[in-house]
């Protein structure tokens, strides 16, 4: 994610093994992802598709596949 000065992919941080500096840039990529999404989310309310905003007939999903990426967890998902 060069655009938020993170030279790592998403999935080599999610193996953090609790190191702190890739903890915060795990946290850096989360954020950017979630402003992204909510851009995202923000463009549709102002598309208009009949007679109303293209976000008012969309479902939109924002997750991950994992409960605890270090270790590939899957319990307690919300899904």
């Amino acid at each position: 994610m060069p655009e938020i000065g993170i030279s790592r992919d998403r999935h080599s941080l999610s193996h953090h093994n609790g190191d702190k500096e890739i903890l915060e840039q795990l946290t850096r990529s989360d954020e950017f992802n979630v402003v992204q999404f909510a851009y995202f989310l923000d463009r549709l309310s102002e598309v208009e598709e009949g007679g109303g905003p293209l976000l008012d007939t969309t479902i939109a999903l924002y997750g991950s596949g994992l409960s605890y990426g270090n270790s590939h967890g899957t319990t307690s998902l919300p899904l």
